[in-house]
């Protein structure tokens, strides 16, 4: 025996082992795959850039601007017919636009930059002589231009006519692979090319040191190319003023508060046409973080409003700082941990953390974004707990699995023990009921009557007793054996009994069980209360009710002191019919309430071991009152005796006369 058991946990720890290196291959092979498939295609910025989109959505906009303006090409200005040059687009013509520029040279503004888009200004027209002239009379003014040329050749790339003026010539490109990308970042300098527009005009509105000098080292991209490019801290569109050119126009010298220009920066763009080309250096319309990709056609923004944004956030010095390594490792770590913690308490609450924990980080994330410019990413994060969640519930899996067959195994032991332990006491029940028998037989050939002598009548009686208790012990066990061996069968049985109900005389019925005690209540000189009327009738099935009761009284007379009162009551009540079974004895303390219909469960204090009983009583009446559709209510306290009220079906012409509204009331006698 010990030889197989020693067997049996070897195989076990092997068995183990095996799940666990299982578990750890899996674990580490999706690992890998996630990995790679995370790392070497372009998922991982996909997902970088998805979450940045949604902090950017969650931001609060605390931003407010006060020193730009942008002077809108808007529908409203090209209805005009004499700002518009005839063609199959409409566009301002060359003289409206110098009259725009003009205007504003008679203000203080601090700086305007014109942005020249190349689908509608040709740079070698003749129109563009005036602004030229403008630009180089005036060092406020400069030019924006999208010629992808310029990208190779710097001055010498440009037009003859713009020659002069090269130093007030910027770009003003928002560089993307191709137009319908979200412009996320923004270069302002390239090593041998012309200075970009956006940080020159954002270095005018700083009198003292610029953003730019001050932090330098969050600002060069690739070393090796020497391209320098920020993360805007964009804000709503509806937070740039804007202003109409055809309002502007029409306004007088003394404007509203919007239209004043004194020590602003203004830009002069297009804000209503949208081409249909699918060039990367469009200068129209961009698409920013709050929209999805492919839909700038639709929602993406003006060009010279994110221009202006970019030159906010060159001005303020709140462009998008990205964490340190340790940050986004130490955030990973974090969430990676209460990813895998999760599990230990249940799948609910990991599901419910993890969607949860994910809404309140892009939330903080937000805040990081409006409040401090701080960027930590966010994508290898995802994996990692995503990846570790996938581990918890795997580990989680396996050990639930392993303790539900532990479980089961348990229950299969339990069940065969508990079959042994039944099959034993039914042969003990039966043998010792057979002795029993023969005993009795015995006693009845003498009669009390016969014996003259007052001590062997009183040992005699002690005897007749002892084996009436006996035998009703032994009943118990057997009747506790029959229902073990067909408890699978509980509903079966119920459904079958059910076809046999028929109306119960209670009042018939009492007097019958009482006869059967007689013996036992002038014993203990018991007062017996019987208020049982006649018409007392109940529905179910007559042998089982009669057990029931049975049960009841014999439980009430065990417990009862010498001389006390039982009082059996029955009334109808609305629904159902009751009986009630009340004695006077120690009394049962509410937290044992239900305990007492276990099987062999008997309350532990010194009154109730020195009655003799088998714990079998109450769990009986429980389980053929559930069979008969019927229920048990114990009302009782400690010193005040006990009250057990079966609870059972009406009579079958109470039941009819409901839907008649024939109901009895709750009537007790």
């Amino acid at each position: 025996m010990d030889q197989n058991k020693k067997s049996l946990e070897k195989y076990t720890w092997r068995y183990d082992r095996f799940n666990l290196l299982s578990l750890v291959f899996l674990t580490l092979t999706l690992g890998i795959c996630l990995l790679k498939i995370f790392y070497a295609t372009p998922l991982r910025t996909r997902i970088e850039n998805k979450l940045y989109d949604l902090r950017f959505r969650l931001a609060p906009n605390l931003t407010t601007i006060t020193d730009i303006l942008v002077l809108a090409i808007d529908e409203k200005t090209l209805n005009s017919p004499h700002n518009v040059t005839p063609g199959p687009q409409p566009t301002l013509s060359y003289t409206a636009l110098a009259d725009v520029l003009l205007k504003l040279e008679g203000t203080k503004v601090k700086a305007v930059g014109v942005l020249l888009p190349p689908q509608l200004f040709s740079y070698s027209d003749l129109g563009l002589d005036p602004i030229i002239q403008l630009v180089a009379r005036d060092r406020r003014f400069s030019l924006g231009v999208f010629d992808i040329n310029l990208q190779d050749g710097g001055v010498e790339a440009l037009p003859p006519k713009f020659r002069p003026i090269a130093a007030r010539v910027y770009k003003a490109n928002m560089t993307r692979p191709f137009r319908r990308e979200i412009v996320r970042e923004v270069v302002i300098k390239e090593k041998g090319e012309m200075p970009y527009l956006a940080p020159y005009l954002g270095s005018l509105l700083n009198s003292q040191q610029t953003p730019l000098e001050k932090k330098q080292d969050h600002l060069v991209r690739s070393l090796k190319s020497q391209i320098i490019s920020v993360r805007p801290n964009f804000v709503l569109p509806s937070r740039i003023p804007t202003l109409s050119v055809a309002d502007w126009m029409a306004l007088g010298p003394e404007g509203t508060t919007i239209d004043r220009v004194d020590d602003k920066v203004v830009l002069v763009g297009y804000t209503a046409y949208r081409p249909a080309t699918l060039k990367a250096f469009e200068a129209t319309f961009v698409n920013s973080p709050w929209q999805e990709e492919g839909y700038d056609v639709v929602d993406g923004i003006p060009l010279v409003t994110a221009l202006a944004m970019t030159i906010q956030s060159l001005k303020q010095g709140d462009w998008l700082v990205p964490g340190k390594l340790w940050v986004n490792l130490f955030q990973t770590t974090i969430v990676s941990l209460l990813s895998l913690g999760a599990w230990y308490f249940s799948a609910g609450f990991a599901s419910i953390l993890f969607i949860g924990g994910w809404i309140v980080l892009l939330i903080i994330h937000g805040f990081l974004f409006a409040s401090y410019s701080y960027y930590i990413p966010l994508a290898d994060t995802a994996l990692v707990s995503t990846f570790m969640t996938i581990v918890g519930a795997l580990v989680r899996l396996r050990l639930e699995g392993r303790l539900h067959a532990q479980q089961q195994a348990k229950v299969a032991t339990d069940r065969d023990v508990a079959s042994v332990q039944d099959r034993f006491l039914n042969i003990f029940a039966e043998e010792l009921s057979t002795i029993n028998k023969k005993v009795r037989a015995c006693l009845r050939i003498e009669s009390l009557d016969k014996l003259s002598s007052p001590k062997t009548k009183t040992i005699f009686g002690k005897v007749v007793e002892s084996c009436e208790e006996l035998d009703d012990y032994l009943n118990g066990m057997s009747h506790f054996s029959r229902l073990e061996a067909c408890s699978g069968q509980h509903q079966i049985k119920s459904k079958e009994l059910k076809k046999g109900f028929q109306n119960i005389d209670l009042a018939e019925m009492v007097p019958r069980i009482l006869i059967q005690f007689e013996a036992r209540i002038r014993e203990k000189h018991l007062v017996l209360e019987v208020h049982v009327p006649k018409g007392s009738l109940s529905f179910g099935d007559g042998p089982i009710t009669a057990q029931i009761l049975y049960n009841l009284i014999s439980n009430a007379i065990k417990y009862s002191p010498n001389h006390g009162i039982i009082t059996i009551n029955s009334w109808m009540a609305k629904d159902s019919t009751k009986i009630q079974v009340r004695d006077h004895g120690p009394g049962i303390e509410a937290e044992f309430h239900q305990k007492v219909f276990e099987k062999f469960y008997r309350v532990k204090n010194d009154f109730v071991y020195k009655v003799k009983g088998h714990g079998l009583g109450l769990y009986l009446s429980s389980y053929f009152a559930d069979l008969i559709q019927a229920k048990i209510e114990l009302e009782s306290e400690p010193g005040m005796g006990s009250s057990f009220t079966l609870v059972m079906l009406p009579p079958r012409s109470v039941q009819k006369s409901k839907t008649e509204g024939g109901l009895h009331g709750d009537k007790r006698n």
